[in-house]
């Protein structure tokens, strides 16, 4: 009876071969495969930062690379040291994959890309949060896609092979590579019903069959499951809210402010049309001939001298954010292309019009320039901190969508739009425009009553040689003459301004906006901007409508009539002012006298410049030593272990270290461990295993003393361990001294290569079986 049955063991592998009914290297390729797919999956969520075929592509290299480290660990057996160690060397080998622009031909890195994944490892998880999206390949940031890949797949895949009873652990990685890629991701959903839905019917079925609860020989459960799957997944995508708002830490993480505080553009208004009213400030190619207004700067914030822009200060005053690719998800199929040239500009301020959603620089300073564009997505206002000057040219990728003016609304209701504070304004402004807009009924009635009150009752003038006087600037000072005086003058600074205050005054969510309007000359699909088409107008945000414009400024033709038309003519009577005060002469001390006590101003010594060659050496140098850190670690720990052994107990402790060495040795170099053994049937292994090089030990122990045969070394240190007599510290260190001689006669024999890792392996350094 007894060899009709099989123990327990074999029979219960026998029931899960066959209720799985596939081999052992298929039901290994699945363990990988599954949870594998699964941290593909759970990158999905960054697609809408990226949405770049490059991050496809780092997904999918991360993902392949880190399975096939995990099958090779599962092989070979490596420890955790050592899977680290290979997978720091693919990241090393492979960093042209989170630098793509820095490596020749994007496959092969060179220095820089190393440097970049550098210094990306510690600095892209922030910067990933407090850039533009999408982030496109520039500047290492792929290292966020490809790091999740590759070490969530490598950690995956060895739960999956190596854990056994632990297997489904496997499917934890995948769960966190999903909430990392969700929180570093934005608030837009990709197919999130299709992720959960493959998740749990992986999550519950590959567990499932591999534990033998589920066989595929019997299709009712299988494909009840799946039904159920596929219904989870038709259920979420159709009835799930796509409006939900999902928390993401780019919300509520808040990106570096702009190292400058930029001045107000809107105070060098009267500069262009006092200095450069025909001068070509920038040429615009290609632009559609409905294209009539040119935006530099959109201001939402008053102090009491100028209006100025804001960053982060509200929700609808944006924040600027450094584009590393476009300005939008996705470029609009009906966007064109107009190619900028700029002229005598010089400012920070990038041209825009029409809905820009991409920009790409040309000539020598593209690199520059492109890595320098700030975009405030709320205010459609984009700062280039490298400066435009003349010369440079950049092609603008933009909608063609008209300004939005308001005298084409018809009863649309204003927005609650949260923006700055004004501070200071002057008194008086709200009564104004109380009875400007007195009549008006809706809030875009009020809004173009508002417009239309100053641009009809005011006056144009810019206050130049030959016109009427008319001050520059809009600050407080300044806009309550505009509305003290009794005849209202000014041009589109202070129009604008003083419009947007009045809004203000009356609760409404107005904002300045700066830049150049076509003149009735500038026709075609050529402008040349000159400062004469400098302007100002405001925007006012409705519901369903966004921001609309409007131009509160009279037309330049409307000039108050003068009853002098030469005051500046008029002699004025000369009076005799007297005399300014004598100034003193400063008291310097002689410099005969010695009494002076002169300090020579010493400037500050500069902080010393790294030599290139201590840089170089060091981007190479730290990729260097994080590779053979693992070696270095392998020979410390053998080092320590071997000194233990030979120093510490008695002679016969020592004997039987020495003859532990011998058998570690031995494994490093190729033999496998027998736990049960005694130590003469591991000597005969070790002989039968290293057949020439124990004949070589043989030999030298005869001709030279110093090492001897496997099996001789095992009987002396059994007779050391277990003899009536036990071994002294003599007897020890010639025991030490045959082992060294032995070890010496098992590497002659093996080649570099094994030699080498057996030097720096850690083979005998794992656990005992």
């Amino acid at each position: 009876m007894s060899g009709t049955s099989a123990p327990p063991v074999q029979v219960r592998s026998g029931r899960r071969a066959t209720r799985t009914g596939l081999s052992g290297s298929v039901q290994r390729a699945v363990d990988l495969a599954v949870p594998c797919v699964l941290v593909l999956l759970a990158l999905l969520p960054l697609w809408p930062v990226y949405r770049s075929g490059h991050a496809i592509a780092a997904a999918l290299i991360g993902v392949t690379l880190g399975a096939a480290i995990a099958l090779a660990g599962a092989l070979r057996r490596w420890n955790a040291i050592v899977m680290a160690a290979v997978t720091l060397g693919a990241l090393i080998v492979t960093a042209a994959v989170t630098a793509p622009t820095t490596a020749i031909a994007g496959v092969l890195p060179t220095i820089e890309t190393w440097r970049t994944l550098g210094i990306a490892v510690v600095r892209v998880w922030k910067q990933v949060l407090t850039l533009q999206p999408p982030l496109g390949n520039a500047d290492g940031l792929l290292t966020v896609v490809y790091l999740l890949a590759l070490v969530g797949a490598v950690v995956a895949g060895t739960i999956a092979l190596r854990a056994r009873a632990l297997r489904p652990l496997a499917l934890v990685v995948p769960a966190v590579v999903l909430v990392g890629s969700v929180l570093l991701g934005t608030s837009a959903a990709v197919t999130p019903a299709v992720v959960a839905g493959l998740g749990v019917l992986a999550g519950l079925g590959w567990p499932a069959w591999r534990s033998g609860r589920i066989e595929l020989n019997r299709p009712v459960g299988t494909v009840a499951l799946g039904a159920a799957a596929l219904v989870g997944v038709v259920g979420g995508t159709v009835l799930g809210s796509p409006d939900s708002t999902r928390f993401v830490l780019r919300d509520h993480v808040d990106p570096p402010p702009l190292e400058e505080n930029y001045p107000s553009p809107l105070a060098g208004f009267r500069d262009y049309v006092k200095n450069h009213e025909d001068d070509v400030i920038l040429t615009l190619d290609g632009v559609p001939t409905d294209l009539t207004r040119v935006r530099l700067a959109t201001l939402d914030s008053y102090g009491g001298q100028v209006w100025d822009v804001s960053d982060g200060d509200t929700p609808a005053g944006g924040r600027y954010l450094r584009a590393t690719d476009r300005f939008v998800q996705e470029i609009d199929a009906a966007a064109v292309d107009i190619d900028v040239t700029i002229g005598t500009y010089d400012d920070v301020w990038l041209p825009m019009t029409g809905s820009v959603e991409d920009v790409t620089f040309e000539g020598d300073r593209a690199t520059d320039l492109s890595r320098s564009v700030f975009y405030n997505e709320q205010t459609a206002t984009a700062i280039v901190t490298d400066r435009l000057r003349e010369g440079d040219t950049f092609t603008l990728t933009t909608l063609p969508t008209p300004v939005r003016m308001g005298d084409q609304l018809g009863g649309q209701v204003l927005s609650d739009v949260s923006l700055p504070p004004v501070n200071r304004p002057p008194d008086g402004l709200g009564a104004v425009a109380a009875r400007l807009t007195e009549g008006a009924t809706t809030d875009a009635a009020k809004v173009q009553a508002l417009a239309d009150g100053l641009s009809q009752t005011g006056f144009f003038s810019h206050g130049l040689e030959g016109d009427v006087p008319s001050e520059a600037g809009h600050g407080a000072a300044r806009m309550a003459l505009m509305v003290e005086d009794e005849e209202m003058i000014g041009d589109a600074e202070q129009y604008a301004a003083l419009m947007t205050l009045m809004a203000r005054e009356m609760g409404w969510p107005a904002r300045v906006v700066y830049g150049f309007e076509r003149g009735e000359r500038d026709t075609g699909t050529t402008w040349a901007v000159t400062g004469g088409n400098v302007t100002a107008w405001v925007e006012v945000a409705f519901e369903g409508e966004g921001w609309v414009a409007y131009d509160p400024t009279p037309d330049e033709n409307n000039v108050p009539i003068s009853e002098d038309p030469a005051p500046a003519d008029r002699p004025q009577p000369q009076m005799l002012q007297p005399p300014p005060p004598p100034i003193a002469a400063p008291d310097v001390p002689s410099l005969e006298s010695g009494n002076a006590d002169v300090q020579p101003q010493e400037d500050p010594e500069p902080e010393p410049e790294i030599p290139a060659v201590v840089r170089w050496a060091a981007y190479l140098g730290i990729p260097v030593l994080l590779l053979i850190l693992p070696a270095v670690i392998a020979l410390a720990l053998k080092g320590r272990r071997r000194r233990r052994r030979r120093r510490r107990g008695d002679g016969a402790a020592r004997v039987a270290g020495g003859w532990l060495e011998l058998q570690d040795t031995a494994r490093d170099l190729g033999l496998a461990r027998v736990p049960t053994a005694t130590r003469r049937e591991q000597a005969g292994a070790i002989e039968r295993h290293f057949a020439d090089a124990a004949a070589s030990g043989a030999e030298a122990v005869g001709t030279a003393g110093t090492g001897g045969s496997a099996v001789a070394l095992a009987t002396r240190a059994d007779a050391a361990v277990f003899g009536p007599v036990p071994a002294d510290e003599d007897e020890a260190e010639r025991f030490w001294g045959e082992v060294t001689g032995t070890e010496r006669g098992l590497r002659r024999h093996a080649s570099p290569w094994r030699r080498l890792r057996a030097r720096i392996g850690y083979a005998s350094l794992r656990r005992r079986d």
